[in-house]
């Protein structure tokens, strides 16, 4: 469970400075009260479950289905009345109106497509409609907040007597225009007092009676009720007071349907503002091109390409060409402490925030500004001392109020804790600093807390260098143009380059000199050996880079030769199975036709007719076969065949052993079972030789084979009828 860290540690972080960047683009006040009140979680399925839901909104967002919550009001004020006992008023009643519309149209969006926003369609369907309170104040409310005819029966015929009261009193005043009109001021019928009355003359008295209501500013116009409609108007005012009496009547009524609802109208208000926050964060992914963390139970961070948002927003702000330099760092997987050294101005406390606002922000369910990959350990909380936190009135130093907050970071921080540290060990006597410093770290260290602090102090760094839990890691620095680069590199430590940098804010030139020759004098080898260290090791990454991009290629370059022949032998695939679909339809129509052929022969055989052989059908068929199953290459094998020597005929899928040779003309008699066939010699392959006692007894030898022969299939007995002779040859 998340524990609530301490003030210094969000102010430290900038956490109110990012809820004020995405207040800009939430659209509500329960919005923004959800923005405000919103703590981390540190439980995986809540923060995956918030996370899930701000990649949902983005979608939607990309998609255009955005829901409009700009009219979303805060009803609190209104449900703490009416839960009081009070009667609202019609304006007061309005913004419940448009709030049901709200709920509905909400949630249709968020489930217009089953299964594809699953997050955000279990949030909205949780969203109660209150159709009978919503039907009830359409029938009673107009879009401008007046009571409807609709309200009530009562209302609906008391206002059909008011109109047909103020139908008489304007046919009767005027009808007294057209007849009294050299008293009349202004031929018009207008109200005094709620009265229907005519502007006269003020010597009307004469002419026509009535009461005055009033007069002009100049005393020319007198303001005078008819006593001809004086019964109609006393009739109107009755009817008035009673339109009132029902009208509110009407407010009690509604009021106390929504009393009983209150609560679950605060439920679903706090809903609305819920995913309005989700929309807010959304709409910051896509503006400041976020992407969704992984999250990790082992309590590492990993960043690639990460930037600070609140220094992008005031890069945009301010306009011109400056970007946020993006950082990869990582902390917590094979080493638990992370001391970054370097120059002042060079972004060692940006790289601080960077790490503790998006770790924050990642457990509130945001996005970050990262690439894709980088990861989130859940922690439970986060510990940040960054910057000065001297204090005149509590009379404490910079050294003070730094150990004041140590000492709580060091009481509380467990190995589910991240802490950040700012110029650990700054701020008194150098030796006794440092040496307080790496004693802050090693505590933490041992105790499993992942850490990310700054120093300056060279002992700091070389116990990080010697430490097996620590690392360090040094922003880059241009000696050349006096310049840093922002850049980070993890597993280097640099110098803090102090005189260049003052040089390169203006520091006078001799002040310059002669604190070099100081320098001079009193430097220790330890600066000497760290530059030569920094340089050495920069080379190492350089060459680690160019070697990285060497392996890249190739392995690009494998995986483009892999895919190529993958695509050949698919394409060889494809053509063998053709080839063999193609053969095997050539072979079933060989088969039908020599089918038929032998039929047809038998048939004639068994007619008595002498049979002539077909030979230019034969020659198709065989034409077909040879299609189907392309002539193999003459056999160079050595073996001689001789009378009773067991073969194969392969194209035939055959085998049996040679009852005739015909030497001179290149072809064997073979017999296969109850069947002889005539084949090329070079149409055969030899198995394995057989005895003198196999030798059929049907075996021939000559030099030219007979013309044709006996096709005798195996299911019939060779005693009968004779087969018909076939010439092949």
């Amino acid at each position: 469970m998340w524990r609530s860290g301490t003030d210094f540690s969000q102010e430290g972080l900038e956490v109110d400075e990012w809820k004020a960047l995405i207040h800009r683009y939430t659209h509500s006040p329960p919005g923004r009260k959800a923005l405000q009140e919103a703590s981390p979680r540190s439980e995986r399925s809540q923060v995956h479950a918030k996370l899930r839901e701000t990649s949902e909104a983005k979608e939607m967002l990309l998609r255009g289905w955005g829901p409009d919550l700009r009219t979303l009001a805060d009803l609190s004020p209104l449900l703490d009345k009416v839960e009081s006992g009070q009667v609202l008023d019609r304006e007061e009643l309005l913004p419940f109106r448009t709030f049901f519309p709200l709920l509905k149209q909400t949630k249709t969006l968020c489930t217009r497509e089953p299964g594809t926003f699953p997050y955000l369609e279990a949030l909205a369907a949780s969203l109660p409609l209150f159709t009978p309170l919503h039907q009830e104040l359409q029938n009673t409310l107009g879009e401008r907040g007046e009571i409807l005819d609709t309200a009530s029966p009562a209302l609906a015929k008391i206002r059909r007597t008011l109109r047909q009261v103020k139908e008489a009193i304007r046919q009767v005043l005027e009808s007294l225009l057209q007849a009294k009109r050299t008293v009349v001021q202004e031929p018009l019928v207008t109200i005094k007092n709620d009265r229907y009355v005519l502007p006269l003359k003020p010597d009307f008295r004469k002419q026509l009676p009535g009461i005055v209501h009033g007069q002009s500013g100049s005393g020319a116009t007198l303001f005078v009720e008819p006593l001809q409609v004086l019964p109609l108007n006393n009739r109107l005012q009755q009817l008035k007071s009673r339109e009132a009496e029902e009208i509110y009547r009407i407010l009690q009524r509604l009021s106390a349907q929504i009393r009983t609802q209150a609560a679950a109208i605060r439920q679903a208000m706090a809903t609305l503002g819920e995913l309005d926050f989700i929309f807010a964060r959304a709409r910051f992914s896509i503006d400041f091109h976020c992407t969704e963390p992984l999250l990790n139970e082992e309590g590492y961070i990993e960043l690639r390409q990460a930037r600070h948002p609140l220094l992008e927003d005031a890069f945009r702000q301010a306009g011109g060409t400056q970007r946020v330099v993006p950082i990869d760092l990582s902390v917590g997987k094979t080493f638990r402490t992370l001391v970054i050294t370097g120059p002042n101005t060079g972004g060692k406390t940006v790289i601080l925030k960077t790490v503790g606002l998006l770790t924050f922000i990642t457990l509130l369910g945001s996005h970050i500004p990262a690439a894709e990959g980088s990861s989130i350990g859940l922690f439970r909380q986060i510990f940040a001392d960054i910057g000065d936190r001297q204090s005149l009135f509590q009379n404490l130093s910079t050294f003070s109020a730094h150990m004041l907050h140590i000492n709580t970071i060091v009481r509380e921080a467990d190995e589910r804790s991240l802490v950040l540290l700012d110029e650990v060990g700054t701020g008194t006597d150098p030796a006794e600093g440092a040496a307080l410093g790496m004693a802050i770290l090693d505590s933490l260290t041992e105790r499993g807390v992942k850490t990310v602090a700054t120093t300056h102090h060279n002992v700091i760094k070389t116990y990080a260098f010697t430490h097996p839990h620590m690392m360090n890691a040094s922003v880059e620095f241009e000696e050349a143009t006096l310049q840093p680069t922002y850049r980070l590199r993890i597993g280097q430590w640099g110098p803090s380059n102090a005189l260049a940098v003052a040089e390169m804010l203006g520091l006078p030139a001799p002040i310059l000199t002669r604190a070099r020759e100081l320098l001079a004098g009193t430097a220790s080898w330890h600066d000497a050996v760290t530059q030569q260290f920094a340089q050495a090791l920069r080379s190492l990454e350089q060459e680690r880079e160019a070697l990285q991009q060497e392996r890249t290629m190739l392995q690009q370059r494998l995986t483009r030769y892999q895919r190529l022949y993958e695509e050949v032998e698919r394409e060889k695939a494809e053509w063998r199975e053709r080839r063999r679909q193609e053969g095997e339809a050539l072979l079933r129509q060989a088969r039908h036709e020599l089918e038929q052929l032998v039929h047809e022969i038998r048939q004639q055989g068994k007619e008595g007719y002498r049979v002539a052989f077909p030979r230019k059908r034969f020659q198709q068929i065989a034409k077909t076969l040879d299609t189907a199953f392309p002539a193999p290459r003459p056999l160079s094998s050595s073996r001689p065949i001789s009378l009773g020597t067991p073969v194969a005929v392969p194209r035939w899928k055959l085998q049996g052993v040679v009852v005739g040779l015909y030497e001179s003309a290149g072809v064997l008699e073979v017999q296969c079972g109850e069947r002889v066939v005539k084949v090329p010699r070079s149409m055969v392959e030899v198995l394995e030789e057989s005895s003198p006692e196999s030798l059929p007894s049907r075996s021939r030898q000559g030099t030219r084979p007979a013309q044709g022969f006996a096709f005798l299939p195996a299911q019939e007995s060779t005693t009968g009828t004779p087969p018909a002779e076939v010439n092949l040859l």
